[in-house]
């Protein structure tokens, strides 16, 4: 966690993300990856601390030694990141284009031991391991359709507000979240339970 926040900048962060949110819901998802461009780039010029980190970090990982690829990579970075919060607030329209269940359990059946279908079926619980690569909330969305709850480990926002917010709209498709400090006994409840953890 970062350093607390005053009340009011939490209140005015949280108030500037409400029209944000509804421009986003109304938007037709056929423009969410303009949206999402011209988003990461403007949180990407004005969020100087954020950028400075990321270029150090793509640095650090070696993925270049210069500095402006460095900067584009990282500036690519907040754009993909856009792009998953705006198709997250409209995750309920994008699964409405396809048949949740069947993607999932097609994407299942290919693979030919069947141990994932299996794992699925059991009564016992089961533990999701997934990266940060794609839109892991879409991922998280499809889980929810084989009916089985599923408790995501989760990094909760600075902003308790938004993240209050966040945690409601993850609810609406049956997950819940489980804070990443102290999370042991809770997760092992949840296997317990015979429930998922991601």
């Amino acid at each position: 966690m970062g350093r607390s926040k005053s009340a009011l900048r939490i209140w005015l962060e949280y108030l500037a993300f409400l029209p944000l949110l509804f421009m986003v819901r109304i938007l037709p998802l056929r423009f969410t990856d303009r949206v999402a461009e011209v988003v990461g780039k403007i949180a990407f010029a004005l969020l100087r601390r954020a950028r400075e980190r990321s270029v150090r970090h793509v640095l650090l990982a070696g993925l270049t030694e210069s500095r402006s690829d460095a900067r584009r990579l990282a500036r690519q970075s907040f754009v993909n990141l856009a792009q998953t919060g705006i198709e997250f607030l409209k995750l309920d329209q994008f699964v409405r284009r396809f048949d949740a269940r069947a993607a999932l359990c097609g994407a299942l059946r290919a693979k030919r031991d069947g141990k994932l279908e299996a794992a699925l079926r059991s009564p016992k619980g089961l533990i999701v391991v997934g990266a940060h690569f794609g839109n892991w909330e879409v991922a998280g969305q499809l889980f929810s359709t084989t009916e089985r709850p599923l408790s995501c480990v989760v990094r909760p926002l600075d902003n308790p507000k938004l993240n209050a917010l966040l945690e409601r709209w993850r609810e609406r498709f049956h997950q819940k979240t489980v804070d990443k400090r102290g999370a042991l006994k809770e997760l092992l409840r949840v296997l317990r339970r015979g429930e998922g953890v991601a």
